[in-house]
């Protein structure tokens, strides 16, 4: 049994025939070689998985699974060589050939195994990869998000502080403007003043000195008196324009909270979604590797006779650009 995995590279080379078959053709590079990894975009992409999916081109080219034609020629050649030998009596020469061919195709088969274990081990490897680096990316956007949001939070808690600081200022300048400068007159005082006023009228300058002593001193208690009453009513009303300062703080820090709590709860859902998405793309790439396992198995069942390249679609391609072209966001 011989099979090869579909290549557009160079062929692999088996050694020399011995006792003078045909030669080998000669190695030319490596089968199945693929592109180093890139690093990681700037941000996370809708379908992050098409970087894989060009980087298994090598590895799925056409979706055929195909001998190597280099090896073709020379199981040919090296199967004309065992007959020419076995119709001439060189009995030896044909053994050794038909020694060759089973070694060679028993090679061709192991390798075969090998590389595709390989190149399925690489990608699936490239997919964590490329998992890890969305999901990195992704943290970093939504860090920079919500360190954007605080900022902007922060920003809007000192410009209303500012605000209500100025605010404040003004309206107990607006306050004092309206202090009074003279007491507001009482029957008391008015009569003191009236009686003043009579002595004066009748020369009783004396008595009238101490009504008017009398006057001055109770017009200076009314006059602590309002200037108590208006301090008094003061502190009232900057308290009040300082609660309705506080609770409109209080409603900025509630706004401020929620929605930064909007934020994680989106983050941590999109994550989630991310994390889903994710395992339905390993999951699938997983079972999309036994069946190529299988199908690779059933290949080389039916690959008998040597130098017959039957080639068989597979379809694998195609799933894998079903499968890579899953948005993860």
């Amino acid at each position: 049994m011989v099979a090869m995995l579909e290549d557009e590279g160079d062929p692999t080379p088996s050694s020399s025939a011995t006792n003078g078959g045909p030669r080998a053709p000669a190695r030319h590079g490596t089968h199945g070689a693929r592109t180093a990894p890139q690093g990681s975009p700037q941000g996370p992409s809708n379908t992050p998985f098409k970087r894989v999916l060009s980087k298994s081109k090598d590895y799925m080219e056409t979706g055929y699974l195909v001998y190597d034609n280099a090896v073709i020629t020379y199981i040919q050649r090296l199967e004309d060589h065992r007959r020419k030998c076995e119709a001439d009596g060189r009995y030896k020469e044909a053994s050794a050939a038909a020694q060759r061919l089973i070694e060679l195709k028993t090679a061709q088969v192991a390798r075969m195994r090998q590389q595709l274990q390989m190149a399925q081990t690489q990608e699936l490897a490239e997919v964590n990869r490329v998992y890890a680096d969305e999901s990195a990316a992704f943290s970093d956007m939504s860090d920079s998000k919500i360190g954007e949001y605080e900022d902007q939070f922060v920003a809007a808690v000192e410009q209303l502080r500012l605000q209500h600081e100025a605010q404040a200022a003004l309206y107990e300048q607006e306050l004092m403007v309206k202090q009074p400068v003279r007491p507001r007159p009482t029957p008391a005082l008015l009569r003191t003043r009236q009686t003043e006023q009579g002595l004066v009228k009748i020369r009783e300058y004396s008595r009238a000195a101490v009504a008017r002593q009398a006057g001055d001193e109770l017009e200076q208690e009314c006059m602590a008196q309002d200037v108590r009453a208006f301090e008094a009513e003061c502190r009232v009303k900057m308290a009040k324009l300082l609660s309705k300062q506080q609770l409109e703080v209080e409603a900025l820090m509630t706004r401020g909270a929620r929605g930064r709590n909007s934020l994680e709860l989106k983050r941590a859902s999109e994550a989630e979604r991310r994390v889903y998405r994710f395992r339905n793309v390993a999951n699938g790439l997983e079972n999309l590797h036994k069946l190529e396992v299988v199908s690779l198995e059933n290949f080389l069942d039916g690959q008998a006779i040597a130098g017959k390249a039957t080639a068989i679609k597979d379809g694998f391609h195609r799933k894998r650009e079903q499968l890579f072209n899953t948005p993860l966001g």
